[in-house]
């Protein structure tokens, strides 16, 4: 769907099923309530650069997913992933979960997972009331 780059390494991010994408999408949507009302912002990129997230409600979401969800977010997003390396293109993941690169550390793992939510749940959270123009992303 997307190339990206982070690090200096080139990525390509890709598509969910429709099932995969509300598994993930119905996982997140305590994160997707915590960041609403910020503003009237409702794209993950105008929120996180607005400045008009309360971090602890973001920070309460995020610890109170179990390691179960969280795996299945995670897993199931790097599933696709690919990593961009001289011409040869590999999945960023292996069959189980784990990641092929061992230098994939978690600041990346977190980015190319956010990348695929971006990518994957847009539309899934409503505009932005009052005729903003603020494109709806999860």
């Amino acid at each position: 769907m997307a190339d990206i780059e982070i690090g200096g390494k080139a990525f390509i991010t890709g598509r969910l099923s429709a099932r995969q994408q509300f598994h993930v999408a119905r996982r997140l949507a305590p994160l997707f309530a915590a960041m609403v009302g910020n503003g009237g912002k409702s794209d993950l990129a105008g929120i996180a650069s607005s400045g008009d997230v309360d971090l602890s409600k973001v920070a309460s979401s995020i610890a109170n997913l179990s390691d179960a969800d969280c795996d299945y977010v995670l897993d199931t997003c790097l599933s696709v992933v690919k990593y961009r390396d001289n011409g040869t293109v590999c999945n960023v993941a292996l069959p189980g979960g784990q990641l092929r690169y061992d230098w994939i550390d978690m600041q990346m793992m977190l980015r190319l997972a956010g990348a695929v939510v971006q990518d994957n749940l847009a539309g899934f959270m409503p505009t932005a009331p009052s005729g903003s123009n603020d494109a709806a992303v999860a």
